[in-house]
């Protein structure tokens, strides 16, 4: 399941660079805890957008898409890219567990229609207007019973809105137990034009864990 847009997509309705240039060394790392018991994790440089994050090895590379747009009348360009923990022989058609999404606009303001003229907005108000505030939150969350979580999370010093949610990964497994997503939207100028991004990663609950730590990983330069 890839879950498509974040708090306020789900309250009202609920890129670049070649794979082998996404991949980097493998790092043993330890936790304080159990210093015998090695997490293996791999690191990912999306260098295009100077943006680095880590991933259990696992976990695999899967795809890339890309968009233009020159016909709207903010004609953005977005990149995609898709990962997964499913092995290349088991499945043709994977799951995808870790996806993100850069979307660019042309400009440092984004150019949105109001009623009566063009309004231009920074990036903290396209993030109000597109992921709403803490009031539509609440709203949300009493409408919709799957939303667990919303708030404002800062990763590397970049604003944005922290979504989790649970959902049924098939008919035969109904349960708020079974599988969650975590979700992470924000917005800067990145090189005079303004930019989304937008982190979607999915798991079991009971690895919510290493889900934030993945999550927690994301540098922008």
């Amino acid at each position: 399941m890839k879950w498509i847009g974040t708090i306020a997509v789900f309250a009202f309705t609920v890129g670049g660079l070649l794979a082998t240039n996404a991949v980097s060394q493998f790092k043993v790392r330890t936790t304080k805890k159990h210093p015998a018991q090695a997490l293996l994790w791999q690191d990912q440089n999306w260098q295009k957008w100077r943006m680095k994050f880590s991933i259990p090895t696992r976990w695999r590379y899967l795809d890339e898409t890309n968009e233009d747009h020159p016909d709207k009348v903010n004609g953005y360009h977005k990149e995609e890219r898709n990962f997964t923990r499913a092995l290349k022989s088991t499945d043709p058609f994977p799951n995808i567990d870790l996806s993100v999404t850069v979307t660019t606009w042309p400009g440092p303001t984004a150019n949105i229609q109001g009623p009566t003229r063009m309004l231009r907005l920074t990036p903290e108000e396209i993030m109000n207007a597109e992921q709403g505030t803490p009031v539509s939150w609440e709203f949300a969350k009493r409408k919709e019973k799957r939303i667990e979580d919303t708030k404002y999370k800062e990763i590397s010093g970049w604003k944005g809105v922290y979504t989790r949610f649970w959902f049924e990964a098939d008919r035969k497994k109904r349960s708020p137990e079974n599988r969650i997503n975590l979700g992470w939207t924000g917005y800067r100028v990145f090189e005079g034009n303004i930019q989304r991004i937008w982190i979607s990663i999915e798991g079991k609950r009971r690895e919510q864990m290493q889900l934030e730590r993945i999550l927690d990983s994301f540098r922008f330069e």
